[in-house]
């Protein structure tokens, strides 16, 4: 049984037959063929695959959201930053959960690997110019 069949089957029931009517026009054509019962499960599986890639990109989005406010509070309050980053609260905070090791390509939520990662990231930026050997004499500095 179609769509179609279903609509002149039961004329009378209005949201039956606009409830068919919008799912038809939702569906992609090679889900139409068959039966009624193989359509309305074609249909579910297409919807659940729809879901799923919305589900992604959402998570996708919020992530990047997230990590934008993340930087711009590290850059604009680097202070207040470090106390999101490193406080020791058992209260869960908000932002990244995980990060993504650059030494090996995985990703990695262990607390103790995200400061690493993130400090092994600053070290580099952060360090002295010119590092003090306690040399101030001309002839002695290197």
């Amino acid at each position: 049984m179609s769509f179609e069949e279903l609509e002149e089957q039961y004329p009378e029931n209005h949201s039956l037959n606009c409830a068919a009517h919008d799912l038809n026009n939702f569906m992609p054509e090679h889900i139409r063929q068959g039966t009624l019962h193989k359509q309305i499960r074609n249909a579910g599986y297409h919807i659940k695959c729809e879901l799923t890639l919305i589900d992604k990109t959402h998570a996708k989005e919020c992530h990047q959201r997230e990590r934008k406010r993340q930087q711009k509070t590290i850059n604009k309050e680097p202070k207040k930053a470090h106390e999101q980053i490193f406080a020791s609260s058992y209260q869960k905070r908000s932002g990244l959960s995980n990060l993504k090791d650059p030494r090996t390509g995985n990703t990695t939520s262990d607390p103790q690997m995200v400061k690493d990662i993130i400090y092994d990231f600053y070290k580099q930026s952060l360090s002295a110019v010119k590092p003090k050997t306690g040399k101030h004499l001309p002839n002695k500095a290197p």
